[in-house]
């Protein structure tokens, strides 16, 4: 495996055609930071300049051109994608730069993971150069990059592996969009639409169907790296209908006992977000011990009235979440608050067809969680995949 500079690749490394864009549609489409945000060319989020391919012919993109994010966000800074020939025409656009490769020496497909590698993150990272808001790395210092490829039917043969577990990947994500959408659905197709309540359910407010709301201490505990610690949950551990269990901090047990004296967690009941990002609810489904940070509330649901599931979708739903976004307090230190979260206006349908959404809702989490594990073990083999493509060692000979 040889070892280059990364500029000795490319036939050019150059920045786009600087021109005022609007989204009028006018002419030929002209590429923006936007159009490869989803490290895929996106034919939607692209400019209009009025451009006619005799104006700009020499800004063309080519099959095979790598368009490059050199200035952006540092999480973004770096970001790529292959052209490969859609939009038909595509004018190279300023702030992206275009990586033409030496087809001789290298393939597009083999640059697309060479560049997105921890490898060459780690040797990009030195060249970033900081400012307000974005970062930058320049093109000079891009072309010095020392980087190691293989011969070409190696490239083309570990951009193929590379590919199928990437699409593996993205079928995974794609089939957990779906099942959080069938989610959605499921609760419309019961309910309705909670906002215009066509069927006509009893309306109630939040304090009605819960038997409390507490929050967590409003002095930060000391954390423990203690082996009896307890994990101390805050709100960017709930996603919608959703608990992370990852990056946790913990406290000692004699802190976490007093705050179970005002609210311990229990299965089925529901953490709510109240603080920073407000209006977002997940229902318990765990016996494991936790507690929780001042910015999330329990609920406790009244189980004669309310199934927690029904009743954390009905927290999610839009028309909820716009009522919490009302009721929030603050610019700065956002902040919902248990008096006003509980006036909330809920509609309340039948118990059994509550329960009936609570069955479907299960059944549909046993699918994404099986989804979630998948995932989780793609992850690790894509890693693994690129470590042993772009570390020390080459990928050995793989067969169907």
């Amino acid at each position: 495996m040889t070892e280059v500079a990364f500029g000795a690749l490319f036939e050019l490394i150059r920045n786009g055609l600087l021109v005022r864009q609007d989204k009028s549609g006018r002419g030929l489409p002209i590429t923006r930071i936007e159009t490869i945000s989803a490290a895929c060319i996106n034919e939607l989020r692209v400019g209009y300049a009025g451009l006619s391919e005799e104006s700009c012919g020499a800004w063309l993109l080519q099959p095979g051109d790598i368009l490059f994010s050199h200035i952006n966000s540092v999480a973004h800074l770096g970001n790529c994608a292959v052209y490969e020939g859609h939009p038909k025409k595509l004018v190279h656009g300023a702030n992206l730069l275009c990586l033409r490769p030496d087809r001789t020496r290298l393939e597009p497909g083999f640059a697309k993971h060479l560049i997105r590698s921890g490898p060459f993150r780690a040797r990009l990272a030195p060249y970033v150069k900081k400012a307000i808001n974005q970062a930058s790395i320049s093109i000079k210092n891009l072309r010095t990059i020392p980087v190691r490829v293989p011969p070409l039917a190696e490239q083309r043969r570990l951009a193929d592996l590379l590919d199928r577990a990437e699409a593996l990947r993205t079928g995974r994500r794609a089939a957990l969009a779906e099942l959080t959408a069938l989610r959605q659905a499921t609760f419309a197709q019961l309910f309705g639409d909670p906002a215009k309540n066509e069927r006509g359910w009893p309306r109630v407010k939040l304090g009605e169907v819960i038997l409390s709301a507490a929050d967590g201490p409003h002095v930060s505990p000391a954390y423990s790296d203690a082996a009896d610690a307890v994990p101390f949950l805050s709100t960017r551990h709930v996603r919608p209908g959703e608990i992370l269990w990852e990056d946790l901090k913990r406290i000692s047990p004699a802190a976490a006992q007093a705050q179970w004296r005002r609210c311990r967690p229990q299965r089925g009941d529901i953490l709510y977000s109240k603080g920073g990002t407000t209006g977002i609810a997940a229902a318990v489904t765990t016996d494991a011990q936790f507690a929780i940070w001042v910015h999330l509330a329990l609920l406790k649901p009244d189980r004669q009235r309310v199934e927690p599931l029904w009743l954390e979708q009905m927290l999610n739903s839009p028309f909820c979440h716009a009522q919490a976004q009302r009721l929030t307090r603050g610019i700065a230190n956002r902040d919902l608050g248990l008096q006003r979260m509980v006036q909330i206006s809920l509609f309340l349908p039948p118990l059994p067809l509550q329960r009936e959404f609570a069955r479907r809702r299960s059944a549909i989490d046993a699918l994404q969680s099986a989804q979630r594990a998948s995932l989780a073990e793609l992850d690790a083999l894509f890693a693994s995949l690129q470590h042993r493509a772009f570390g020390d060692r080459q990928l050995p000979c793989l067969v169907d």
